[in-house]
C-alpha cells in the first residue's frame, strides 16, 4: 500500500477536556476505498470531497473551493493556505489541510493525528505550549514553516473519536476503544485521504513520516507496519500495538518518546488506561524497541546522551540511541514524565517536560531521515 504523506498523530485521550473534546458525527464502519491509491486523483470508492472551501490563505480548489469530483487542481496545486475537505464516502470524518509555501521542488506531507477521545482541533493543542493554538511553537506551524504539508483528520466516534490502532485478540487490549472494536477500516480511509490530497497539491511521495500520543501515536505505528511509503515515525506516549495481533516486519525510522510514570500507557506495558475501558493489556516500552530493532537491523549496540535539565519540572530526559544498519532508531526515556507532549498542552495526566521541545526533536528526527 502506497502513502505519501507523513502521519502525525496525538494519541489516546486520558482528559478529552485536553486531548479531546467532543467531536461530532458517526463512526464510519469501514467504507472500504477499492485501488484507492495516492496520486491519481481521487480515490476510486473512496468519494469525492465536498465542501473542501479554503479557511485561509486563498481560495478553493480550481473549479469553485472543494468541488465534488476530487478537487480538480490545476498543475501548480492549490495556492499556500489552509483549507477544510469532507471526502463523501466519509462524510464524518473531515480534515484540515494545510499546504505551505514552497521554493519549488516536491514537499513532505505530515499527517496530524488527535488522540483517543479527541478530534482534530484537540489534535493542533496537544502539541502547543500551554494549549495556545495561535503560537508559532505549535507542531503544525512549525512544520508547516519546514515546509512540510499538513492533514489533520477526524477518526470515528459519536462523541469521542478514536483510532483502530491493533490488539482485541489474545490478551491484549482493542486499541484504542469503539473504532477498535466495530473494526473501521483505516486503511480505507487514510487511502482515500492521500489520494484526495494527492490530486489537489504535488506530495514527495518518498517522504513520508508520522508521531503521535497514545491512541495516535500507536496508529502512526500501525500506518509504519501497513504502509511502504512511510518513511519515519515518532510516536508519543504509545507503542506497537497493531503489531501484538498483526504481522509488522517493514524496517522504518523510528523515534519513541514516553514518560516512565506514564499512567495511561505504562512504560512496561499492561491494562492501565484513562479513558480506554476495552480489557486487555498494551505493549511495553521495552517490546516496542525490541520489535523495531529487529526489523531495523539494530546490533544492540546503544548511545545514552542526557538532556541538559533546565527546568524545574520534575523530569529528566534520557536519549537513547541504537546502532542500526538498514533504519534509525531513538528513545527519549522521560524519567519521572506521564502521559504528555513534551512542552506541549499537559494532560493532567502527570508532569511534562519542558526543557526541550518534542515538536523540534520530531521534525529534526523526520529532516534527517
Amino acid at each position: 500500500m502506497l502513502i505519501s504523506a507523513a502521519i502525525v498523530g496525538f494519541g489516546c485521550a486520558a482528559n478529552p477536556g485536553v486531548d479531546g473534546g467532543t467531536g461530532g458525527g458517526s463512526a464510519e464502519g469501514g467504507g472500504s476505498a477499492t485501488g484507492g491509491g495516492v496520486g491519481g486523483g481521487g480515490s476510486t470508492g473512496g468519494g469525492a470531497a465536498t465542501g473542501g472551501g479554503s479557511s485561509t490563505g486563498g481560495g478553493g480548489a480550481t473549479g469553485g473551493g472543494g468541488a465534488t469530483g476530487g478537487g480538480g487542481a490545476s498543475d501548480a496545486g492549490l495556492p499556500p493556505g489552509e483549507y477544510t475537505r469532507t471526502l463523501t464516502a466519509f462524510p464524518n470524518r473531515s480534515f484540515d489541510l494545510i499546504i505551505p509555501a514552497t521554493d519549488g521542488g516536491l514537499p513532505p506531507a505530515v499527517f496530524q493525528l488527535h488522540g483517543g477521545g479527541g478530534n482534530r482541533n484537540a489534535a493542533r493543542r496537544t502539541s502547543c505550549p500551554n494549549g495556545v493554538t495561535t503560537s508559532p511553537q505549535c507542531f503544525d506551524a512549525m512544520a508547516t514553516a519546514r515546509g512540510f504539508i499538513v492533514i489533520i483528520p477526524d477518526g470515528t466516534g459519536a462523541v469521542l473519536r478514536t483510532w483502530n490502532s491493533g490488539g482485541g485478540s489474545n490478551g491484549w487490549q482493542c486499541v484504542s476503544g469503539p473504532a477498535c472494536s466495530s473494526m473501521v477500516d483505516e486503511q480505507a480511509y487514510f487511502t482515500a485521504v492521500l489520494a484526495d490530497v494527492a490530486s489537489l497539491v504535488p506530495i514527495d511521495l518518498n517522504r513520508v513520516y508520522a508521531t503521535g500520543l497514545s491512541n495516535g501515536g500507536s496508529m502512526s505505528e500501525r500506518l509504519a507496519c501497513q504502509f511502504t511509503e512511510v518513511r519515519g515515525i515518532a510516536g508519543v506516549g504509545s507503542g506497537n500495538q497493531w503489531s501484538t495481533t498483526n504481522a509488522c516486519t517493514r524496517a522504518v525510522n523510528v523515534i519513541e518518546i514516553h514518560g516512565t510514570a506514564d499512567p495511561c500507557w505504562n512504560w512496561d506495558g499492561g491494562p492501565a488506561s484513562c479513558a480506554d475501558m476495552n480489557p486487555g493489556s498494551k505493549i511495553s516500552v521495552p517490546d516496542t524497541i525490541a520489535l523495531w530493532s529487529r526489523n531495523n537491523g539494530c546490533d544492540g549496540g546503544e548511545t545514552l546522551v542526557p538532556i541538559p535539565d533546565t527546568m524545574n519540572d520534575g523530569t529528566t530526559t534520557v536519549r537513547h540511541v541504537y546502532s542500526c544498519g538498514t533504519a534509525a532508531l531513538e528513545l527519549y526515556e522521560v524519567i519521572d514524565g506521564g502521559h504528555t507532549w513534551p512542552s506541549g498542552a499537559g494532560s493532567g495526566n502527570g508532569a511534562t517536560a519542558t526543557d526541550w521541545v518534542a515538536n523540534e526533536v520530531i521534525l529534526d528526527f523526520f529532516e534527517s531521515h
